[in-house]
């Protein structure tokens, strides 16, 4: 009796197994017909996502910052609010009816957080073109304080037993911020598309960084970098903010005062070459250099009315670094670097005497002077502080043009500055055998003729008055890498132009002209000042284009032969009249706020 009932024990279990296994297949099909599902649609969308670049993690760029590390272009980490299409509408078809849809949810929950509008995220679910393996971006530029506090609003949801919005996740991004907004917009420079400007474009690998790479590996909220991205290198300028503030705050005046077609002002220190100040008018805002409708003279009505290239022609005039690129002819301010040569080749001295009638004559034509009537006789220092055309005309003979044409080269006229900015321009010269002819050489002893940029003319001037030598002008003097300067830069002299006996001769000289010449404009009580003035016309003399300039040096009572700050100062084309020399008061004003600053000390 006992054996058939094991038997019959043993074959009630066996149909229960194959029962219970049977239910579990069944269970295990309806389940996998989902799985399989979200698994295809998961594969799809994470390859689309890999495809379009969505696997790479961009790096922070890195700050550039002035001479005591205070910003003047950094980056803030944000944040692409993407929405996960393919897998959304998966989700969506597994939902049970009557109940509100995954997505829906998912839009109203998203949507309250980030402001965004319901029906503008179902819009864009539902249009066509993101049926298949798109994702849709619901917010760019997110700040990480509020992708920080969503993050926090989900675990909020998750420890409440909240449904959680699915399939909405954050790409890491890095946008470019100018805390200062106009100030010194075209020495940093801005990014617009895949364009760079200033600083941004000469330093670009440098500020780059390297890219990382992350993964999905959820099929809901999350996702994981596998290659974190290395921030961009900082950049040290040689800038001081409070002085280009002050030198920006002047070129505004001008501006307002004087309406130019521009302006522009550099501060250096002539002792290294390194720029303290660099600074153009108009401003433009590169947080929006694209935005016209901020500047005063391209309004609404003007952008309407003139065509597509003309509107670009205009950006690009006003994103144009002129200190470099523009080119424009010297004037006056060029006659200490033609005296500076006559005294080194010995063929004047401080006792040469020039006699001025009003007036030269060269062949058939006449260069007149500014005193119609002439200054009569005067010494070398005289004839600067007068700038007097004669007798430069007689000092540029005496010299000749060979000699001549070499100094102006050894003084980096012709040739670019190599200053660590893109797009320099050399300025034209005319050939050695050109300036055999008398017209153009003597038009060239008085700043005509020929074209520099103003940072050509600012480092000449340097070597003027610093001992006669050559530094390459610099903006950059340091680069950093988290912390730690892995590149500096030392001055760097280029060229020993003059003797220091002939640099002192100018110095002197050159403070006459603010004491007692055309410079006086320029005084600041109890401050050694020395400089030039210049107004030159341009191109078509018929049509009177004048640049007004001046250019300038401070002598400290501690170092009375070794200038710490030069300035110069250039007003292209004013709109208004003025009386010469206009650009001196300018000097003045920005030498004052300088020498008032004691950041400078």
């Amino acid at each position: 009796m006992k054996k058939p009932a094991k038997k019959n024990n043993t074959a009630a279990k066996l149909k229960f197994l194959r029962l219970f296994f049977i239910a579990a297949l069944l269970a295990l099909a309806a389940r996998t017909g989902y799985w399989a599902l979200e698994a295809d649609y998961t594969v799809a969308a994470v390859e689309a996502q890999i495809n379009k670049g969505d696997a790479v993690i961009k790096p922070i760029r890195g700050s550039v910052l002035d001479r005591y590390k205070r910003p003047l272009a950094i980056s803030e980490k944000r944040y692409t609010v993407i929405l996960d299409v393919p897998l959304l509408k998966a989700l969506d078809k597994t939902a049970k009816k009557n109940a509100e849809a995954p997505s829906a949810y998912a839009f109203r929950v998203a949507g309250e957080f980030f402001q965004i509008p319901a029906g503008e995220i179902q819009k864009k679910y539902d249009a066509p073109e993101n049926a298949a393996n798109k994702n849709v971006v619901l917010k760019e530029n997110a700040d990480e304080k509020t992708w920080l506090a969503w993050q926090t609003r989900l675990e909020e949801m998750e420890n409440n037993g909240e449904q959680l919005p699915r399939y909405i996740f954050g790409k890491e991004t890095s946008y470019r911020v100018y805390p200062n907004g106009v100030l010194a917009a075209r020495l940093t420079g801005f990014i617009r598309n895949e364009e760079f400007y200033g600083l941004e474009k000469f330093y670009n690998d440098q500020l780059t960084g390297e890219e990382g790479r992350f993964n999905r590996y959820s099929s809901d909220l999350l996702e994981s970098s596998s290659v974190p991205a290395a921030p961009g290198k900082n950049l040290i300028t040689t800038i001081d903010i409070k002085i280009q503030q002050i030198t920006e705050n002047v070129l505004k005046e001008i501006g307002e005062t004087l309406k130019p077609q521009d302006a522009g002002a550099i501060v250096m220190n002539p002792q290294n070459g390194e720029i303290l100040a660099y600074a153009q008018y108009p401003f433009f805002d590169p947080n929006f250099p694209n935005d016209l409708e901020r500047y005063e003279d391209f309004s609404k009505t003007a952008e309407s009315a003139i065509d597509d290239a003309s509107v670009a022609n205009y950006r690009i005039n006003m994103w144009k670094d002129a200190n470099i690129q523009n080119t424009f002819e010297p004037g006056s301010i060029y006659k200490p670097i033609v005296v500076a040569a006559a005294l080194e080749e010995g063929v004047v001295t401080l006792d040469s005497q020039f006699y001025c009638p009003g007036y030269k004559i060269i062949g058939k034509e006449k260069i007149p002077c500014s005193k119609t009537e002439g200054h009569g006789t005067q010494n070398l220092t005289e004839a600067l502080a007068n700038s007097c055309n004669p007798a430069m005309i007689d000092i540029i003979f005496a010299l000749g043009s060979e000699k001549y044409s070499k100094y102006q080269k050894e003084f980096g006229f012709g040739e670019k500055p190599a200053i660590d900015l893109p797009n320099e321009s050399a300025g034209i010269l005319h050939t050695e055998a050109e300036l055999r002819q008398p017209m153009y050489l003597a038009t060239n002893s008085i700043g005509q003729g020929f074209n520099v940029n103003a940072v050509q003319m600012a480092s000449a001037f340097s070597a003027v008055v610093n001992g006669g030598r050559m530094f390459r002008p610099r903006v950059v003097k340091e680069i950093e890498d988290r912390s730690k300067v892995v590149a500096e830069f030392e001055p760097e002299l280029t060229n020993k132009v003059i003797s220091k006996e002939t640099s002192y001769i100018l110095r002197r000289a050159l403070l006459k002209v603010i004491e007692e010449g055309t410079g006086r404009g320029a005084q600041i009580e109890g401050a050694a000042l020395g400089g030039k003035t210049g107004t030159a016309q341009q191109g078509n003399r018929a049509e009177e284009n004048l640049v007004h300039s001046f250019i300038g040096y401070y002598l400290s009572p501690e170092k009375p032969d070794a200038p710490e700050i030069l300035v110069i100062v250039t007003i292209n084309r004013p709109s208004v009249e003025t009386e010469n020399p206009s650009a001196a008061p300018y000097f003045k004003k920005i030498m004052s706020g300088i020498l008032g600053e004691e950041s400078f000390y």
